[in-house]
């Protein structure tokens, strides 16, 4: 969908990016990642001119960028940046709202599309009368994330989108990218100087040093079988530990070992029904498929047992890697972990043998 054809930026006779010829596919995540000044940043912003190119040619989906009006070109295109960029003076809503008005939709489709997104984000309406300040760093970049949807466009660029994020909010962001594209299917440019970030989102990586592309291929061939000593460097000594990154929790979800009740089931038979599958676990979940809980069936040092009910149980991320989801159940204990969506869906469970298993057969 993006084509770059012998494509060169100068900035005072220092080439930025140098001829430059790449594809990024349609319908994918494709990574641009390599050290301060390798020319990623300048590679992502002549996509929507706003840096232009002084040699070559850019096209998207077989046309010049330079064929397109250059206002209707940047609104056709989805724009996330480190800090948001939200407007302060603006709440939630109107920051979503920003491009579906400048191209003139009405307010009934504006509003259904600001709400549809916050929802997409998992964030909810109460969310809209907001201001930018009242909201964490997770939810402002979340928020960032939905006002680049808002006019659906076909591609997203997005500037190390999730740098000043926290560790535990980014990597909850990194996975919550991955499960909103496996449903919008966006033609999506990230730029990031983290390995492990461009290895856990990219469908490919673009490895770029001093303005040169030096590798463009996929995460596990990267990983295999780096072009040079820059690669491997820049993949680190632990590059086989970060294979393991490359297995996603859902490939190893099973549907099966556990047992699922309404919240309308009583403590007795929640009890009854544990102690009948004493190897499975008990998870409360609503008409909707919603995890609300979960029971555990504790053998005391008298060896009687009880029933404990936790309304707020350590979950997964079905897009989650191996190593994450690995600490996460030995960080908390558990042998078996639900794996839910982004809104508490459940999908089935993860044990740690499971993992494991895995791991070793890596």
């Amino acid at each position: 969908m993006i084509t770059f054809s012998s494509v060169s930026k100068y900035f005072e006779k220092t080439a930025a990016v140098n001829n430059l010829s790449v594809d990024f596919e349609h319908g994918s995540i494709s990574v641009i990642i390599g050290p301060s000044g390798c020319g990623k940043t300048t590679t992502m912003k002549m996509i929507n001119r706003l840096i232009d190119p002084d040699n070559g040619e850019i096209k998207l989906d077989g046309k010049s960028i330079f064929d397109y009006n250059l206002v209707e070109l940047r609104r056709s295109i989805g724009y996330v940046i480190q800090e948001t960029g939200l407007f302060p003076h603006y709440t939630v809503y109107d920051n979503i709202a920003v491009v579906p008005r400048l191209l003139r939709w009405d307010n009934t489709r504006i509003q259904n599309r600001v709400y549809e997104l916050l929802d997409l984000v998992t964030l909810n309406e109460t969310y809209s009368n907001k201001y930018p300040s009242q909201l964490s760093g997770g939810e402002r970049q979340r928020v960032g994330l939905a006002r680049a949807l808002a006019a659906d466009p076909d591609i997203l660029l997005m500037d190390e989108p999730f740098g000043a994020i926290d560790p535990i909010n980014r990597l909850t962001l990194q996975d919550v990218l991955l499960e909103i594209q496996e449903e919008i299917k966006k033609t999506i440019i990230f730029v990031t100087h983290d390995i492990n970030e461009a290895i856990k989102l990219g469908d490919k990586i673009a490895i770029m040093d001093r303005g040169n592309l030096v590798q463009y291929d996929t995460p596990d061939i990267i990983l295999t079988d780096p072009a040079d000593e820059f690669v491997e460097e820049l993949l680190g000594h632990d590059r086989n530990v970060k294979a393991l990154s490359l297995i996603k929790t859902r490939e190893l979800l099973q549907n099966h070992g556990y047992i699922t009740i309404t919240p309308g089931t009583t403590h007795e038979e929640a009890r009854a029904m544990a102690e009948e599958n004493p190897a499975s676990s008990v998870f409360i979940q609503d008409d909707n498929g919603t995890l609300m809980g979960r029971y555990y069936l504790e053998t005391r040092k008298d060896k009687s047992r009880r029933l404990k009910k936790v309304d707020d149980p350590w979950v997964v991320d079905p897009n989650m890697n191996l190593n994450e989801t690995l600490s996460k159940m030995l960080q908390t204990g558990e042998k078996v972990i639900p794996v839910v969506t982004r809104k508490r869906k459940l999908l089935g469970v993860v044990t740690l043998g499971n993992l494991f298993n895995a791991a070793n057969r890596e």
